[in-house]
């Protein structure tokens, strides 16, 4: 296994935090499968996160900066009332 299927729920109405993992799994299919049983009343986001490699950015000034916007992910946006 050289990365795990992490989902996070992101909501845009919530106070801070709005963005955080809710489950962990080995597999693309087992995460998708998980989030066509989630509440349809919230977003999600389904990224593939790589495991034993760093995916940050180191600065020029020594800072370290996040590069998940580069890393693979899936937007699944859900309408009250869908299903």
């Amino acid at each position: 296994m050289n990365s795990i299927w992490m989902i996070f729920i992101a909501d845009h109405d919530r106070g801070f935090p709005n963005f955080f993992p809710i489950a962990v799994y080995s597999s693309q299919e087992k995460a998708i499968n998980k989030l066509e049983s989630l509440p349809k009343n919230h977003n999600y986001q389904l990224f593939e996160i790589p495991i034993d490699d760093f995916f940050g950015v180191i600065t020029n000034n020594r800072g370290i900066c996040s590069e998940m916007g580069n890393l693979y992910h899936e937007y699944f946006h859900y309408l009250d009332g869908d299903s």
